[in-house]
């Protein structure tokens, strides 16, 4: 038997105990086909095959998943070629199937690659976007004027089938501002995983990845605060005015009449900052 021979009994006898979550489709000389699976949306399928002068030269690596980003798993494909060549002259098929593992246990966040890029490009200024892939979050810093929002948005290990939670706000918004802001992202996120009350026949609901959904509306929410803040500002005035030049005909004293003009002004603020569509069916206590 030859090197090859004996590094494919090796591998048959020892993949599915050495590598964590690993299914042996083929292991053959033309080639061994492994995948590799943690979660549903965090699989992968690794195509290896044996050149001519193997082991002196490493081996010939193609990365396959239906949930990854392609262009996440040719930056994979490269680093493992390049750990491949570390091992010249050595067994290298176990010891990439074990990197490959590795690194999807250490990279939480693989599941969310390009809604993570998509997030980066819409950015600006002094932004800030940070993965901690230990804790498997989000540190998102956004800042517009005098305004400034911070907050971790945490992604489950079974995501998209789970959505994400935005935890740890920091921010100098009013209280009624900040209220809308995170109670709306967590409906936006609800709306993602969960089917609505009212389904529509012949249409199966299919959850769908949030942190993208959450994230642009924090971040677009926080660019417009000034000019909600300058657009309240001047309502004010105007409310105000006519408010003052209009008496309530029927009021049995003052009182009354001025708690009726500040009832009618709260409501016509209320309604300005938050003009955004709530969903039918949301639990939020948002009175």
């Amino acid at each position: 038997m030859g090197f090859i021979d004996d590094e494919l009994q090796e591998v048959s006898k020892l993949c599915q105990n050495v590598v964590d979550g690993s299914r042996l489709v083929s292991c053959v000389r033309t080639m061994v086909r492994v995948e590799i699976t943690k979660t549903k949306f965090k699989t992968i399928i690794a195509c290896i095959q044996f050149p001519e002068d193997y082991p002196r030269t490493p081996l010939l690596i193609e990365l396959k998943s239906k949930t990854l980003s392609v262009k996440l798993l040719d930056g994979l494909t490269e680093v493992c070629e390049k750990e491949c060549k570390k091992l010249l002259g050595k067994a290298q098929v176990l010891p990439t199937l074990k990197f490959i593992r590795n690194f999807i246990d250490e990279n939480p966040l693989i599941c969310c690659y390009d809604e993570i890029s998509a997030v980066k490009e819409i950015l600006v200024n002094n932004d800030e976007l940070k993965l901690k892939q230990k804790h498997s979050c989000i540190s998102l810093k956004v800042h517009q004027g005098l305004y400034y929002f911070k907050a971790k948005v945490e992604v489950p290990d079974n995501y998209p089938v789970a959505c994400v939670k935005v935890e740890d706000a920091d921010t100098n918004f009013p209280p009624l501002f900040t209220r809308h802001l995170l109670g709306q992202g967590r409906e936006l996120a609800r709306r993602c995983v969960e089917p609505p009350l009212k389904k529509k026949p012949q249409q199966p609901f299919t959850p769908s990845p949030s942190l993208k959904t959450v994230t642009s509306f924090l971040i677009n929410s926080n660019y417009s605060a000034q000019v909600h803040k300058d657009f309240a500002t001047g309502t004010l005035s105007v409310v105000q005015a006519n408010m003052s030049a209009r008496q309530p005909r029927k009021c049995r004293d003052k009182r009354n009449s001025r708690y009726a003009r500040r009832k009618t002004l709260l409501r016509t603020l209320v309604s300005l900052t938050l003009s955004c569509d709530i969903h039918e069916d949301s639990s939020i206590p948002w009175g």
